[in-house]
């Protein structure tokens, strides 16, 4: 089982991933897609859609990491 320090790096990785991820879509959401067009547009989505899922796994990790930490 991992110590609380351990525990503790684990969440701080897992916020720097999660940060970058929802930086980078608000990055395209605000200033990129609303000037694109055709499928240079689509291919944007394509990507913020591609990032929300990784968003979202990484949520999934640190979930399971928590559980793990409490004997769940």
């Amino acid at each position: 089982m991992a110590s609380s320090a351990g525990g503790s790096e684990l969440f701080s990785s897992y916020e720097q991933d999660f940060t970058s991820i929802t930086d980078s879509i608000k990055q395209k959401i605000e200033q990129q897609i609303p000037n694109q067009k055709g499928e240079e547009r689509k291919a944007s989505i394509r990507a913020v859609e591609r990032e929300i899922d990784e968003a979202d796994e990484i949520v999934s990790m640190d979930d399971i990491a928590n559980m793990l930490k409490r004997g769940v």
